[in-house]
């Protein structure tokens, strides 16, 4: 049990202790962190059907910020890079973890290790947020008008 305490507070919480203005490497971070999050939730509905997750932001609001920060050609190689990264199978092998120290969906410490997920999860989008885009946003065109 306190393994897993300690697997899942290092992996989803590494964003506590770190500046609230970031750089590159962070952006990048607070990103895979979030979409680390994104698999445990899912793996942990499959597995519980019936539970409520807690609030976060949606993954294509998420991606869709990311894509305004670094440009589509820079959105693309990160992907790539995640996927061939372990991110999705250390996130998995976390909730198997988990699931080894509870005792089924109604049990207190899923619900625990939820907030634990959204509270990391809400404090690298804020993050995330706060850092400038690499990128020029495109200019919005505004109508002109007649008379």
């Amino acid at each position: 049990m306190h393994t897993l305490i300690r697997t899942a507070l290092t992996l989803l919480l590494t964003t506590v202790a770190l500046n609230a203005h970031a750089d590159l490497k962070q952006l990048g971070t607070d990103f895979r962190t979030m979409m680390s999050n994104y698999t445990m939730n899912q793996a942990i509905k499959q597995r519980c059907p019936d539970i409520t997750l807690p609030e976060m932001q949606s993954r294509p609001t998420v991606e869709r910020a990311m894509q305004n920060k670094l440009g589509i050609q820079n959105y693309i190689q990160l992907m790539m890079s995640i996927n061939k990264s372990d991110d999705k199978k250390n996130a998995l092998a976390t909730v198997d973890k988990l699931w080894e120290s509870i005792e089924g969906c109604e049990d207190p410490k899923l619900t625990a290790a939820l907030g634990r997920i959204a509270k990391a999860h809400s404090e690298a989008y804020a993050r995330f947020e706060s850092e400038p885009a690499l990128v020029k946003p495109k200019d919005v065109p505004v109508p002109m008008r007649r008379r």
